[in-house]
C-alpha cells in the first residue's frame, strides 16, 4: 500500500522503511555475536534485549509497508525506547566476566545510530542528540568494561559524530518535505482565492451585460419614443430580468432552482463566449429546492474551471456538453467530452486546475465532492456533486 498524504509524510515513511530495512540486516550480522554472548549475561536480559531492540523495528517497517504514518510515528519512539532499556540494564545483566583483548565488541554497542535515526523520525534534534550522545556513551562504556584498553572518548567522540550526522540529515529532509508541503499548500490556497475571484468576476460580467443589453438599451430606447408600445415591453422585458436575476437569492442567503439554473449556465458561458457557445449545456429540474449561495458559487467555479480545462486541451474536434441536474436537496453537474483525455494519476501535485480549482473547490463547502475520470483517447467526465446534509 502506498503512502498517501504530503511529501513530509511520504519521505518519513520511506525513511523508516530504509531504517528499519538497516536493522533487519544488523540482526542478521550480528546473530552469530548475540548468540556467543548468550551465557555472559543473566539469564533474564538476553532474548528480552533482543525483543526490545529489534521488535520496534520489524513494527516500523510492517507500518511503512502499510502506509502508516501513524504505526511508524509509534514504531520509531518504541525503537528509542526499546533500545534505552536494553541498554540502561545491561550492567545489571552482565556476569562481570572481563573478555581481555577480544577481537569483537558487544553486539549492544554495533547499532546506537540506528535508534537515534529512528527517534529522528518523529523527534527534533533537541530531543535526538542528547539521547544520541547518552546511548553512545552507556554502550561505549559497556564495550570497555568488559573488553579493557586505551579511553573510550575517542570511541564515543566517533560514534556520536556518525550518529549525529545522519540524525540531522533525516531533521533536513524532513524539514525540507515539510516546507514542500507548505508552498503546495499556500498554492492551493491562492489557487482557491483566484477561482473565488474568478467565480465573482463571472457575476460581476452577468450583471454588467445585462445593464449593456437590456438596461442601457431601453433607457436609450425610453429617450426616443417614451410612447412606444414596444419600449414598454422593452421595460417590462429588463424589469423582470432584474427581477429574476436578483430575487434569485432568498433572504435565508440560498437560492431557488431558476437562479441556481442561471448561475451554472452563466459559469459555462461567461468566460468565453464565442468558444464556450461549443459546449452543449442541459438543465433538468426534478421538484423545488432551495440551494446555499457558497454551494452554488463553488459549483460555478468548478465548472467554470472544468469547462475551460475541456476546452484548452480535449482538442479542436471535441464533443462537450454540461448536464446539469437540480433535484429537491442535492445538485449534479457532469462536464463530459470526448476529447484526447488524460490519465489523472499522472497530473502533478502542483497542476492547480484539477486539484484546487476543482477537487479543492468543491472540498470547501459541506456536501461537496468532485470526480474526475479519464484516460488517454477516451475522454473526460468530470462529475460534480453537492447534497444537503439530510438527503
Amino acid at each position: 500500500m502506498a503512502a498517501r498524504g504530503g511529501a513530509r509524510e511520504r519521505l518519513t515513511v520511506l525513511l523508516a522503511r530504509f531504517i528499519g530495512g538497516g536493522y533487519v540486516a544488523f540482526l542478521i550480522l550480528l546473530a552469530p555475536s548475540i548468540r556467543r554472548e548468550y551465557h555472559e549475561y543473566a539469564p533474564w536480559w538476553p532474548v528480552p534485549a533482543v525483543v526490545l531492540t529489534f521488535g520496534p523495528p520489524v513494527w516500523m517497517m510492517w507500518a511503512s509497508l502499510r502506509g502508516d504514518r501513524v504505526g511508524v510515528g509509534r514504531a520509531a519512539i518504541a525503537c528509542a525506547v526499546g533500545y534505552g532499556i536494553a541498554a540502561v540494564t545491561w550492567p545489571l545483566a552482565w556476569n562481570g566476566e572481563v573478555l581481555g583483548e577480544a577481537p569483537q565488541p558487544p553486539w549492544l554497542g554495533m547499532i546506537p545510530g540506528l535508534p537515534a535515526l529512528a527517534l529522528a523520525l518523529v523527534a527534533r534534534m533537541p530531543v535526538a542528540a542528547p539521547y544520541a550522545v547518552v546511548t553512545i556513551v552507556v554502550t561505549e562504556w559497556s564495550e570497555f568494561t568488559r573488553i579493557p584498553g586505551p579511553t573510550m572518548l575517542p570511541q564515543i567522540l566517533s560514534g556520536a559524530g556518525f550518529s549525529l550526522i545522519y540524525a540531522t540529515a533525516v531533521r533536513m529532509l524532513l524539514r525540507t518535505a515539510q516546507l514542500l508541503d507548505n508552498t503546495r499548500r499556500t498554492s492551493r490556497e491562492l489557487a482557491v482565492a483566484a477561482s473565488a475571484k474568478r467565480a465573482e468576476a463571472d457575476e460581476r460580467a452577468r450583471f454588467d451585460a445585462l445593464t449593456h443589453d437590456w438596461v442601457m438599451s431601453t433607457l436609450l430606447s425610453a429617450a426616443r419614443g417614451p410612447t412606444d408600445p414596444a419600449v414598454r415591453r422593452q421595460a417590462r422585458d429588463a424589469i423582470e430580468r432584474l427581477e429574476g436575476l436578483r430575487g434569485g437569492v432568498l433572504p435565508d442567503g440560498t437560492l431557488d432552482g431558476e437562479a441556481v439554473a442561471a448561475q451554472l449556465r452563466s459559469a459555462v458561458t461567461s468566460f468565453d463566449p464565442l468558444r464556450s457557445a461549443t459546449i452543449d449545456v442541459v438543465v433538468e429540474r426534478d421538484g423545488d429546492g432551495e440551494y446555499p449561495a457558497d454551494a452554488v458559487a463553488a459549483l460555478g467555479a468548478a465548472t467554470a474551471e472544468a469547462a475551460r480545462n475541456s476546452l484548452r486541451h480535449a482538442g479542436a474536434d471535441a464533443r462537450r456538453s454540461v448536464d446539469i441536474t437540480l433535484l429537491p436537496a442535492a445538485i449534479l453537474v457532469v462536464i463530459l467530452d470526448d476529447g484526447i483525455g488524460f490519465d489523472p494519476a499522472r497530473v502533478p501535485p502542483d497542476r492547480l486546475g484539477v486539484t484546487a480549482a476543482i477537487r479543492q473547490q468543491m472540498a470547501t463547502v459541506p456536501g461537496g465532492s468532485a470526480e474526475v475520470n479519464s484516460a488517454p483517447g477516451r475522454g473526460t467526465r468530470v462529475t460534480l456533486r453537492w447534497a444537503a446534509d439530510d438527503a
